[in-house]
């Protein structure tokens, strides 16, 4: 008979591991309490613990979402008090054979006046206002430096107005630089190298965000209310903080072509505007800085350019003598 030999201590040994065993299951069950525990701890901090404070996080939204829409306050077109000033430029434009569409836009009162205002028209070199505005909101965005460069293609090329045109093919010009040429002078190739740097598509696509109604992938139109639109938002942006909005404003203040909506005025008016001009099509949309500013954009077709640059100074005049009587 073989006796079975047991080992000193392994008894004790057998002992130890189920004492190990049963202290890690009271560990292990433990850190399940305690994680169950911070659990519901969270749950009770972080959701709301009455109907008030749930309401109040509501109205937060409800209140950003007002406050956006207060920025974008509807026109009052053609009211009673504007009906004779509308009727006085209907019949005035009436006298001539040319098509003409008038916008104008009080920017304290929203007191508006529309004739042919949602017509499309021919935009000529009207197209830099919303051109600018959106390299206004690339600098503004960081997306585009206005001290970078770009530089002049043989595509970039146009006849017309500007002075970019004996300059040579690969010179770099600063990109603020093209903006200012682009209105002050009405340069048809610094217009083209900011056109061609951010993209046509993209260009029609922001005039879209901005609301413009009148857009076309191919042709170049617009509206006088979309343009009075557009410098509308100049107007914003240039009560604003932005310094880049300011010099876009003051681009405008001086450009060269003075023939139409200042022409008539005080000279002490400050106007901001931009011209357009092709064969038949005469326009000029801009701001006007009076006791109360407004926006005024005139756009024709089938005009003269000596005609319709007289025609828009008068409209320009009555609209202005309007604002100021009603002070």
């Amino acid at each position: 008979m073989v006796k079975k030999v047991v080992r000193k201590g392994s008894g004790n040994s057998s002992k130890r591991k189920k004492r190990r065993r049963l202290w890690f299951k009271r560990i292990r069950f433990l850190c399940i309490l305690m994680t169950i525990g911070f659990i519901i701890w969270g749950i009770q901090n972080c959701s709301p613990k009455d109907d008030s404070v749930a309401e109040h996080g509501k109205s937060s939204v409800q209140t950003m979402k007002e406050t956006a829409a207060e920025t974008k306050v509807a026109p009052k077109l053609n009211t009673a008090k504007t009906e004779s000033l509308r009727k006085e430029l209907t019949e005035y434009i009436k006298k001539f054979t040319g098509q003409y569409g008038i916008y104008y836009y009080n920017l304290d009162t929203h007191e508006a006046i529309g004739i042919g205002h949602d017509k499309e028209f021919t935009a000529a070199s009207t197209i830099k206002v919303p051109l600018n505005l959106l390299l206004y909101e690339k600098v503004r965005a960081g997306t585009t430096n206005p001290d970078g460069t770009l530089a002049y293609l043989k595509e970039d090329y146009e006849g017309g107005t500007g002075i970019l045109q004996n300059e040579e093919f690969g010179k770099k010009f600063v990109i603020r630089e093209l903006s200012r040429l682009s209105i002050t002078k009405s340069d048809n190739i610094a217009t083209n190298m900011l056109i061609r740097y951010f993209g046509l598509s993209n260009l029609k696509a922001y005039m879209r965000q901005l609301g413009g109604k009148i857009v076309d992938e191919t042709k170049n139109t617009s509206s006088p209310e979309d343009m009075g639109l557009y410098m509308k938002t100049i107007y914003e942006a240039y009560q604003g903080e932005e310094a880049f909005g300011k010099e876009l404003m003051e681009n405008l203040l001086h450009t060269d072509f003075n023939d139409r909506i200042p022409a008539l005025l005080p000279k002490s008016v400050k106007v901001a505007h931009k011209i357009g001009t092709q064969v038949g099509v005469v326009n000029d949309v801009g701001i006007v800085f009076a006791q109360t500013p407004y926006v005024i954009a005139v756009m024709s077709n089938g005009v003269g350019e000596k005609e319709g640059s007289n025609v828009i100074a008068n409209i320009s005049k009555k609209i202005y003598d309007f604002v100021n009587t009603a002070q």
